[in-house]
């Protein structure tokens, strides 16, 4: 049985048969790149080594270096661009996954002797486990450090937050750094740092004849298997961030960075999910550190410095915070410029005939583009849908309209949605609101003004009357002339008029608080006291 068609012009009619045959609507060209986007990023990046190796591009080291700083950024846009918490000491997660590879994958400490699935002799001293094993082991331990450094600055905000991440950035660096003589023991080695960092390991010669790609030698001149490895942790990282960013706890974090203080009135426990903030994200930062250490093969202090923590931010800010894929074209950005562009820069001069040393000018260079990009380009590649709102008034302050994709499908801004012709919006004044009823796309509404019933009419049908068939404009009621009142002997004068409060019709009879009798004025004597 067919709907019935809905009578009211603000309900759209119900689909009937007859709209099983209309065309479906073409996806836009937008819609398919959102779409398979992530699938073709995910081929291309498969085929790199592939594609480098045949082109003899040279860029397998800038390359790991890129995919070591997206597992950064990812971890570090949850603290600040989920849940809006300023970190300006992330390298120190970094620092403690590297430190954890270089205790339990080396012969550091001596004086033990255990192996678990390391590949090596067990006859070698120290402690050598899998480095799959030292992965979830990092990441556990640096998780613990991140709800350690986010317990004491949960009641701090701005400024003083950034202060007190940066001082954590500070320490733990310093105490790698002097962490030669802790207790009576060598717990780092100082500034000479740890080397001869155990390989990861998949089965030797026996998987190297099966795959005939070289994963059983994992060594400097081999960059094939490491670019495995960083890819796959950046696929987990992805995968990490995107289920947390649509999750309750996600959710919870975009409030929090909104409007704390409106989030907790909502219910939302603020404290616990600050905490998993800070531990997603220091997990994150852990794993890259892991991988670092691993790769060089060696962990010196001195690796860990403060503008690493800037570098990273500065990629969760260009890339568009709260964007997950923000973050990831952040990072190719920065470390990109930084490690491939602008010291080519030199040889493409020499190549064009350009006697100049661009190498004494790449921090210059690279400031430039930041305060360019600042600019221009304030809310990042890819920002979230909250911060291109943000940004949508323009940058020059004189206001602006939102972009077409601010809004959800539909709504075409605050005054309402044009395919279901939502009522228009109390005005005060006589003066009618731009409406999209008034643009034609939905039925036009008289004026309506604060101080008059909004659907003057005793009952509903009525109303609906009121809306289907225009009503036609009533007749001006012709003047009549009004005799004079006479004079008489016994008439009591009358009250003058009151004039009529406003907003009277919208309270039920004794609640319109502006009825309510002033109190009564005390008298002050000439002394003054109250008398």
């Amino acid at each position: 049985m067919a709907a019935a068609a809905s009578t009211s012009p603000y309900v759209p009619a119900l689909a009937g048969p007859a709209s099983a045959s209309a065309p479906k609507a073409v996806p836009s060209v937008r819609d398919l790149l959102g779409r398979w986007a992530p699938l073709m990023v995910l081929l291309v990046a498969l085929a790199f080594p592939m594609i480098e190796q045949s082109l003899g591009l040279g860029m397998m080291n800038p390359m790991l270096r890129i995919l070591t700083s997206v597992m950064l950024a990812l971890g570090l846009n949850i603290v600040v661009g989920f849940a809006g918490l300023l970190d300006l000491g992330y390298v120190a997660f970094w620092a403690i996954g590297a430190y954890c590879v270089a205790w339990l994958a080396s012969g550091h400490f001596t004086e033990v002797t255990i192996h678990v699935g390391s590949g090596i002799m067990n006859t070698i001293p120290g402690i050598h486990l899998s480095i799959w094993l030292i992965f979830p082991i990092a990441a556990v331990v640096t998780a613990l450090f991140g709800v350690l450094l986010g317990a004491p600055t949960l009641r701090l905000r701005g400024d003083y937050l950034a202060i007190v991440t940066l001082g954590f950035g500070e320490i733990i660096p310093n105490i790698f750094r002097n962490g030669d003589d802790i207790a009576g023991h060598n717990w780092t080695n100082g500034t000479a740092g740890i080397s001869g960092l155990d390989a990861p390991n998949l089965g030797g010669a026996p998987t190297d004849q099966m795959l005939g790609m070289g994963w059983g030698t994992w060594g400097p001149l081999n960059l094939w298997p490491w670019y495995y490895l960083a890819l796959g942790l950046c696929l987990v990282c992805y995968y990490v961030s995107v289920t947390m960013q649509w999750s309750k706890l996600g959710r919870a974090w975009m409030a929090i960075r909104e409007d704390e203080t409106a989030a907790s009135a909502m219910g939302i426990h603020c404290v616990n999910a600050k905490l998993w903030a800070y531990g997603i994200g220091a997990a994150l930062g852990g794993m890259a550190g892991v991988f670092h250490g691993a790769r060089i093969g060696s962990v010196f202090p001195s690796s860990f410095m403060f503008y690493i923590s800037i570098s990273v931010l500065c990629m969760v800010i260009i890339g568009g915070m709260g964007n997950v894929w923000g973050a990831i074209a952040g990072a190719f950005v920065i470390e990109g410029l930084n490690f491939w562009l602008l010291p080519s820069l030199t040889a493409w001069g020499q190549a064009l005939g350009l006697d100049i040393d661009f190498s004494s000018w790449n921090m210059l260079i690279f400031g430039v583009l930041l305060v360019v990009m600042m600019l221009y380009r304030p809310q990042g590649f890819i920002p979230s849908k909250s911060r291109k709102l943000t940004f949508a008034d323009g940058d020059d302050g004189g206001g602006g309209s939102p972009p077409p994709d601010a809004y959800p499908a539909g709504m075409q801004g605050p005054d309402g949605d044009a395919a279901h012709g939502m009522h228009a919006p109390l005005e005060v004044g006589h003066e009618a609101h731009a409406t999209a009823a008034q643009a034609g796309l939905a039925p036009a509404h008289e004026p309506t003004t604060l101080g008059a019933p909004v659907h003057p009419g005793p009952a509903i049908a009525a109303h609906q009357v009121h809306h289907e068939a225009p009503r036609a404009a009533p007749a001006q009621p012709q003047p009549q002339p009004q005799p004079e009142p006479q004079p008489h002997a016994h008439a009591q004068p009358t009250a003058p008029a009151q004039p009529t409060r406003r907003f009277t019709s919208r309270f039920a009879q004794g609640s319109n608080p502006f009825d309510r009798p002033l109190p009564q004025r005390r008298d002050i004597d000439p002394e003054g006291a109250p008398a």
